[in-house]
């Protein structure tokens, strides 16, 4: 922890100056800086999840909460097909909106349950991690208190808890742009840039998937 590395500091600044006075030679070991963005990522995540499963539960009974209506319908409509026809569903022709949210849940359901429950538990957990990728960007940009904030911010944001108890892909698009842009974001080692921009644009292609208005990013 901070007070450990603090010690440390000390300890280590205290055997230079010795060392120094008596004429040694002066051996620099490197110490760790102080962290402490794993606890904070782990509470940032877990109030961010808390609160939307006290959200899922206070309106799960609700009839717009259980009943897909307009674009909800449409989507589960979609995801019917597909389940039924397979991933080409030539049924369905043209796509008259995004494709990719019909196609998570036509599969989402084969591999778990055709409820509305675990899908809006897996877009609630999937949600959550919305404030932590806030986190690591205003920290790369920021400073860490404003990097709290923005996290805080965000995992209180209501809209985020409506969309994801919808069968809506909206939700999708911010965590794959926000993913994108954390990896496109401050110094990277040569060795690494390739795989981040690799992840990047894996992510970007996903979020045009469910909803094409990144590629504006592309020029």
């Amino acid at each position: 922890n901070s007070k450990s590395c603090r010690g440390l500091i000390a300890v280590a600044k205290k055997k230079k100056a010795d060392k120094q006075r008596f004429g040694q030679p002066v051996v620099t070991i490197p110490l760790p800086a102080p962290t402490g963005n794993g606890l904070v990522l782990a509470l940032i995540f877990g109030v961010s999840l808390a609160l939307r499963i006290v959200h899922l539960l206070l309106y799960k009974d609700d009839f717009w909460f259980r009943t897909p209506l307009i674009d909800d319908g449409l989507f589960v409509s979609w995801a019917h097909t597909i389940s039924q026809e397979g991933w080409l569903a030539r049924s369905l022709g043209t796509f008259d909106l995004n494709p990719g949210y019909p196609y998570f849940l036509a599969y989402f359901g084969k591999l778990f349950s055709r409820g509305f429950i675990p899908v809006f538990l897996f877009q609630h957990f999937l949600g959550s991690l919305v404030p932590v990728l806030m986190f690591l960007l205003c920290s790369k940009i920021f400073d860490r208190k404003t990097a709290v904030c923005a996290a805080l911010l965000s995992g209180l944001y209501g809209p985020s808890f409506f969309y994801e108890s919808r069968f809506l892909g909206e939700f999708f698009i911010c965590f794959f742009n926000l993913a994108a842009i954390v990896m496109l974001v401050g110094p990277v080692p040569d060795h690494r840039i390739g795989w981040r921009w690799g992840v990047a644009g894996f992510c970007i292609g996903l979020s045009a998937i469910f909803r094409p208005t990144v590629l504006a990013w592309v020029p």
